[in-house]
């Protein structure tokens, strides 16, 4: 079984032929990754450079990105470094929406025709072109070839800036983080001095230093005579010691002696009589000259300083950020441009094959054009999968890196020809969102599959049943689920965990329920203002689903009224609950409905389509779906109808599957709102539904209020 890619060579003719495989985990120089990294204008955690990192240096990575953790974000950042390390990427998914978000982060760092997008759509193809002739213009004239220079001359300016303001915030960075070090060091010298003091009071069986006899303390002849006493102490392990003690020990210990009166209420008769003690008590005096100290700098200095210091890096950072926001235009500008001096031709010629839409004259024009050059010159790829074949020839390692997302929802005979075209891979989805069962993209017949399987591979010694535990079969098995399935550390995994779209009432849910064995995510949100705002509520409906229609009509009845309010109404503006959420007539929110059932989906969308124009539709992004729909998909606010009764179990398995749950209750950023029948909004919350998967739902915390659900 050739392969033309050495990766996919190595990929899988190795587990055909159960050789063991090894990935390569150094194509680049670690320094110059991490260089490329600092650069970027875009915030990254660890997890995320840490992402970035490993797609660029190992053939083969992984990235787990459970919902709302900055899967896109993180995919953006990693084409944003192609450009300072001068390589070619392409992404692709079966979801246009994954790549749009990624198409249009990239617009808002670079500007418009910063990547290259496989669209069969005619105004995006126009678009395109449009962005091309405005490359072809600024080059090839005088004023093309000044324009490079003032280029790259910007591009040395803003990448000195950029290194100048990084060396000061990483000052700063440093300075905050000793203050910071004071501050608990002092609160550590503070609770130890604490102790003890209290095992001094202890000495003297008195808890309460108030209840000691204060005498001595006001009476300086007896307070003098300790001191004498100590005198003559000290005399004596001078004597011991032969001389060896200094004087300036012996003031030291003098003064010791007196805070023990003043500080400590002791009773002169009483202080212990030995140089241990002594030692003993020296520690607590050297703790008491500490914290006084310390409070004293801390109580003037330190606040304000932090203050003002994290001030000042806030707006160092900003500048900075802003810097490589211009260093990243720059860097791609002066790139194309350069390139173009020798590319040109050949970026008209490609210019001129995304004119035309037929199969065979863009293949025809496809066999003219040097792509080698014109992904050269433009790095920066995006793309369906299914439409990969319109805009790039079937070769082995155009592209650098091909990076996929939402892989749980690709199989693997569809993801080789975009991997075919790569030296390396990177894979992005998350386990536990739906698979590619749920995907609807391909389909094939069990049997039909064994018979070509056995055909074609029996003599490699991998029989069918095999590939099944390999999870190689095209019709059960993602991609996704063959690099996870490879283990032994062969495939690195970065799981971002931290979220940050949902507020913390909703994330808290997705966490707690689908990624607490792996820890949790991170609720970035999860801040006192947020804490007090509602993002979840139930209202029970009463009725039954109709046995032909399958719809509980009810529920669509109560969810159109809402819409309509939200919609026409602009009952957001009225709703305290939801105007602390920042929706105006400015900003309205935009909307979901996700029904477990295809049946009530479509009857939904049926009602929607009759009650609202397209304008008003679009202005709340109003998306009716199953959950199979909104993966990839959020929206300020989702409805949930579950379209079931308490009668009828029919379509419950809909409902109890783990990864359709997931998917439904995290595709909300501010509020969720479920429509249940009233005779079963118990049921699946508990007996039922997803609590048969293991699930625990919004409802089991929710309050019935005036016949709804709080």
């Amino acid at each position: 079984m050739p392969f033309e890619n050495p990766l996919l060579a190595k990929l899988f003719e190795g587990i055909l032929e159960g050789q063991p495989v090894d990935f390569r985990n150094d194509l680049l120089p670690r320094d110059e990754v991490l260089k490329a990294i600092d650069l970027l204008p875009i915030p990254l955690s660890r997890r995320q450079r840490e992402a970035v990192f490993r797609a660029w240096t190992h053939e083969v990575s992984y990235i787990q990105g459970p919902p709302g953790t900055g899967k896109s974000h993180t995919i953006t950042a990693i084409m944003l470094a192609a450009l300072f390390l001068k390589k070619r990427v392409l992404l692709v998914s079966h979801k246009k929406p994954a790549i749009d978000v990624v198409y249009e982060k990239l617009g808002q760092f670079l500007g418009a025709g910063s990547a290259i997008y496989a669209s069969n759509e005619s105004a995006q193809r126009q678009q395109m072109r449009g962005e091309l002739q405005h490359w072809l213009s600024r080059c090839g004239t005088l004023q093309g070839r000044a324009e490079l220079e003032e280029l790259r001359r910007k591009r040395a300016h803003h990448r000195g800036k950029v290194e100048q303001l990084r060396s000061a915030v990483e000052q700063l960075e440093t300075q905050i983080k000793n203050a910071l070090e004071w501050e608990r060091d002092y609160y550590r010298r503070q609770e130890h001095l604490d102790g003890r003091r209290k095992a001094y009071l202890k000495s003297f069986e008195v808890r309460d230093p108030r209840n000691l006899q204060l005498s001595p303390v006001c009476d300086p002849l007896r307070a003098l005579a300790v001191l004498g006493q100590v005198e003559r102490m000290l005399g004596e392990d001078i004597h011991a010691t032969g001389g060896n003690v200094s004087r300036q020990k012996v003031l030291h210990l003098r003064r010791f002696f007196g805070a023990c009166v003043s500080q400590f209420f002791a009773e002169p008769s009483r202080l212990p009589p030995n140089l241990a003690a002594v030692n003993y008590l020296r520690e607590h005096l050297e703790l008491t000259e500490v914290f006084q100290r310390a409070s004293e700098s801390l109580a003037r200095v330190i606040p304000d300083y932090l203050s003002q210091a994290r001030k000042t890096l806030h707006r160092q950072r900003e500048e900075m950020r802003k810097q490589q926001g211009e260093l990243a235009k720059a860097q791609l500008a002066a790139h194309v441009v350069g390139n173009l001096q020798e590319t040109s031709d050949e970026l008209q010629k490609f210019r001129g094959m995304i004119h035309h839409a037929n199969a065979t004259l863009i293949g025809q024009k496809m066999q003219g054009i040097n792509f080698g050059k014109v992904i050269e010159t433009l790095p920066l790829w995006v793309g369906q999968m299914r439409h990969l074949g319109e805009f790039l020839p079937f070769e082995s390692q155009l592209f650098d890196l091909v990076v996929v997302d939402e892989a749980s929802q690709v199989n693997i005979a569809e993801i080789i020809p975009a991997f075919f075209r790569g030296a390396r891979i990177c894979v992005v989805g998350d386990d536990k969102q739906l698979g590619l069962n749920a995907a609807g993209l391909f389909t094939l017949n069990r049997q039909f599959e064994e018979l070509i399987w056995n055909r074609h591979f029996a003599d490699s010694g991998v029989l069918y049943s095999q590939a099944d535990s390999r999870l190689l079969l095209v019709s059960k098995h993602s991609i996704l689920d063959f690099i996870r399935s490879l283990g032994d550390g062969k495939v690195p995994q970065t799981t971002l965990d931290e979220h940050f779209r949902s507020y913390p009432q909703l994330a808290s849910f997705t966490s707690d329920t689908f990624y607490q064995v792996d820890g949790g995510l991170r609720l970035m949100k999860e801040v006192p203002k947020n804490l007090e705002l509602e993002c979840f509520n139930c209202i029970e409906v009463r009725g039954e689903r109709d046995p032909e229609t399958k719809v509980v009509a009810n529920e669509v009845d109560e969810l159109l009224r809402w819409l309509t309010k939200l919609i026409r109404a602009r009952h957001y503006e009225h709703d305290p609950v939801l105007r602390a959420h920042g929706f105006t007539n400015e900003r309205p929110p935009t909307l979901g409905v996700i029904s477990f059932l295809t049946s009530q989906r479509d009857a939904i969308r049926e009602r929607v389509v009759e009650e609202f124009s397209p304008t008003e539709m679009q202005l709340c992004h109003l998306l009716v779906g199953t959950p199979e729909d909104f993966q990839g998909n959020e929206r300020d606010m989702i409805f949930i109808t579950l379209g079931l009764d308490g009668v009828s179990r029919w379509g419950r398995g809909h409902y109890e599957d783990r990864k359709r749950f997931n998917v439904a209750t995290s595709r909300a950023i501010h509020y969720t709102r479920s429509i249940e029948e009233g005779a079963i909004s118990a049921q699946p919350f508990s007996e039922g539904g997803a609590a048969a998967a293991g699930v625990v739902p919004f409802s089991t915390s929710a309050k019935k209020v005036d016949g709804g659900w709080i």
